[in-house]
């Protein structure tokens, strides 16, 4: 049976007797009420399954875990942007480290306090984070699947542009720094023009290329970069065995996502600049 727990609703199993009124309501009230709002929501009935969850989500277009917009949603939206002809920017987003927390803490349910942040919790920051940097009724966030994240920005000056994901990779660290299970990101990032290229591939490659660049960049600064997955849990398990509060947890933590968020620009006439 699916359990309250604080504002959040665990859906690791089946929820057949609570009744929730929509898939917001996997995220805490505040969260919602953050960008999207339980309103965005074309859903006029009670909803009593996990499954008629997920269903009621893809249905409006949205990720029923994080409450941003989903792949199907991205697709829509990119070709319209792209039809217009007016140049955008296209961010690809992957979060670092996600393995190992779903490894260490479990994916969500009973665990998923604040005390012990599983991998879900840690895929709601991120969406709650990337939601705060898209400007309202211009950019959109969205969740594609797993650990892999995209936004659509609105065309800007390139030093604009520049200074805009400065900013953003910079308050991402700034936030790690103070909480080592902050998500980390390795971000591509390419400015689409439709004079270039109609074709969606042709530019979610290029940003994938860049993302993958700052991926690269991200493990040379990584301690942990030749330790297996495995041990690498492993060792962090037998740590957290000992720990007594959340400091410890947290100190923890510290040793162990140590990766920064890492952003690389693709710039069409193939010179890449790294912003850091």
């Amino acid at each position: 049976m699916a359990e309250k727990n604080g504002d959040l609703l665990s859906l690791s199993q089946p929820n057949p007797n609570n009744v929730v009124d929509s898939p917001l309501e996997i995220l805490s009230e505040t969260d919602r009420n953050k960008w999207h709002g339980p309103d965005r929501l074309p859903i006029n009935k009670k909803i009593r399954t996990f499954r008629e969850i997920l269903e009621a989500a893809d249905a409006a277009d949205l990720d029923a875990l994080t409450g941003l917009k989903n792949g199907r949603a991205f697709e829509k939206d990119f070709s319209e942007r792209i039809s217009s002809g007016e140049p955008c920017v296209l961010l690809m987003i992957d979060a670092n480290r996600l393995k190992l927390i779903n490894d260490v803490f479990g994916h969500g349910g009973k665990s998923e306090t604040e005390k012990n942040p599983t991998g879900d919790r840690f895929l709601k920051q991120l969406g709650i984070f990337l939601a705060s940097h898209a400007k309202a009724n211009i950019d959109e966030a969205y969740r594609l699947h797993g650990d892999e994240f995209t936004m659509l920005l609105q065309n800007m000056p390139l030093d604009v542009l520049e200074k805009r994901l400065s900013e953003f990779t910079a308050l991402a660290n700034e936030n790690k720094n103070k909480d080592p299970l902050f998500p980390s990101m390795s971000i591509g990032v390419v400015v689409v023009d439709p004079a270039v290229s109609t074709n969606q591939v042709y530019w979610t490659g290029k940003a994938d290329q860049a993302m993958y660049m700052a991926k690269r960049k991200a493990k040379e600064n990584d301690p942990w970069k030749n330790t297996p997955s495995e041990l690498l849990s492993k060792k962090m398990k037998e740590k957290l065995s000992s720990a007594t509060d959340k400091k410890d947890i947290d100190g923890i933590c510290r040793e162990y996502f140590t990766v920064p968020t890492e952003m690389e620009i693709w710039h069409e006439k193939g010179n890449n600049t790294s912003l850091v």
